[in-house]
């Protein structure tokens, strides 16, 4: 494939992947009102401890299998049938570990909620395997850089999802359990979907392959920390603004933070397809360049995003969420700056997991852990719910500027990465002359 064919095909799958980011962005924001009308605020907490607690246990016990799959296929497509065969035995081996605790957590957090917390360990229990299914088959299509069938998967659960929610909404009695159903229902939906189409590629390989599930392991181990944001993944800002400030400054805190995820989402996107982008590149040139061209985009989606939204937050937050959540102007405002940071260093990390560095995103999550916990102890106490904003803010920067300081030191260079180059102009003009033409019919 020609040079410029390849460019286009990036672009093509960037634009998709941003787009169905914002509309699963746009059906959650609904979705999340209709839920908490349902259940109101004892039942949309529970429900958040439910699904919250299955769904950091499943993350934090992936060991980084997923990612290494979009890795492992984008650089060998000969593999896929291998893993997929690999991967039934390692979502039984993982689901046992993390079922074991898991369960345990459910059960200390919701020990004091009646039967709830054991309904909360059956909804793990079925949860946990469907999610990892759905997230290791989820990263062959990344690597396989098919994000048409990856989006149907994100749109499948978000949509199920969706659809149970108004339909309780118009006929239900306001009951807890149906919703949790839902929520499991809307995982077997996308666990199916992910599962079509790779279930008998499976049965090209006849036994597991040890010597690739160690590689697996020993990838994933090395990426699996920059998996785990104590932010956008684990929300301690959260807990602790709940925990010092009281649930009205967590109510505030918390559509400030949804703001933010718009932004945030946006690099995420754009990292989906880094990755596979990168790990096909051939020579450490290649790689540079096509970082390059990735960096400079999550830059301008980001920044543009960021900057739309810290203008508009003074007339959205009072038009969508009410007069009562003006103190949450401030927060977005603080926390969108922060967002564009983190949504342009995840398209990095992204882009070294391609080059085979995946340690460097690890240890810059790493470095957010402290710089967060020592911002949430010195500027929550000084500045209350700004505090907290500003700690989040200086924990995204300071990982921001060490994942770039790797990366510069062992790949492109801060020219590849900023300055924009003739290949930026000659996509630029494609697609503008595509859109010309769309706009034309």
């Amino acid at each position: 494939m020609a040079p410029h064919e390849r460019s286009s095909g990036r672009a093509r799958s960037m634009a998709r992947n941003i787009g169905t980011t914002l509309l699963v962005q746009m059906v959650g924001i609904v979705t999340g009102a209709l839920a908490a009308r349902l259940l109101g605020p004892v039942g949309r907490g529970l429900l958040a401890g439910i699904t919250n607690i299955s769904s950091s246990a499943a993350a934090v016990g992936d060991a980084g299998g997923p990612t290494a799959y979009a890795y492992q296929v984008a650089k060998a497509p000969s593999r896929v049938a291998q893993l997929v065969r690999n991967a039934y035995a390692l979502v039984a081996a993982q689901t046992l570990v993390i079922a074991l605790g898991g369960s345990l957590v459910m059960l200390l957090v919701l020990r004091h909620d009646g039967m709830w917390k054991f309904v909360g360990v059956a909804f793990l229990v079925c949860y946990v395997p469907l999610n990892l299914l759905a997230r290791y088959f989820a990263g062959l299509y990344q690597g396989q850089a098919d994000f048409r069938r990856f989006n149907w998967i994100r749109l499948s659960l978000t949509f199920s999802y969706a659809s149970a929610i108004v339909a309780l909404f118009v006929f239900s009695d306001h009951a807890l359990l149906p919703v949790v159903a839902a929520t499991l229902g809307s995982n077997v939906i996308a666990a199916t979907m992910a599962a079509h189409g790779l279930f008998r590629r499976g049965t090209g390989a006849r036994t597991f392959d040890r010597a690739l599930a160690r590689q697996t392991f020993s990838y994933g181990i090395r990426a699996h920390l920059g998996n785990l944001s104590p932010i956008d993944t684990l929300q301690v800002d959260i807990a602790v603004v709940i925990a010092f400030l009281g649930p009205r400054q967590a109510g505030l805190y918390a559509v400030g933070s949804s703001a933010a995820t718009v932004v945030r989402s946006l690099g995420v996107a754009i990292g989906l397809v880094a990755l596979p982008s990168v790990a096909g590149t051939i020579s450490q040139s290649d790689a540079n360049r096509v970082t390059g061209l990735f960096f400079r985009a999550a830059v301008v989606v980001s920044g543009a995003s960021a900057a739309f939204i810290w203008l508009a937050a003074g007339v959205v937050v009072p038009l969508v969420y009410g007069a009562q959540f003006n103190g949450s102007i401030s927060v977005v405002r603080i926390l969108v700056v922060g967002a564009a940071a983190t949504s342009v260093r995840q398209v990095l990390n992204d882009s070294l997991r391609g080059s085979g560095r995946p340690l460097y995103g690890s240890i810059a999550e790493l470095t957010s852990w402290v710089a967060l916990c020592g911002g949430l102890v010195v500027f929550v106490p000084l500045a209350g719910l700004k505090g907290a904003a500003v700690a989040v803010v200086i924990a995204y920067l300071f990982s921001f500027a060490v994942i770039l300081t790797l990366a510069v030191r062992s790949g492109p260079s801060l020219r590849e990465l900023c300055l924009p180059t003739s290949a930026d102009v000659a996509l630029l003009k494609r697609q503008l002359a595509r859109l010309e033409q769309r706009l034309r019919r």
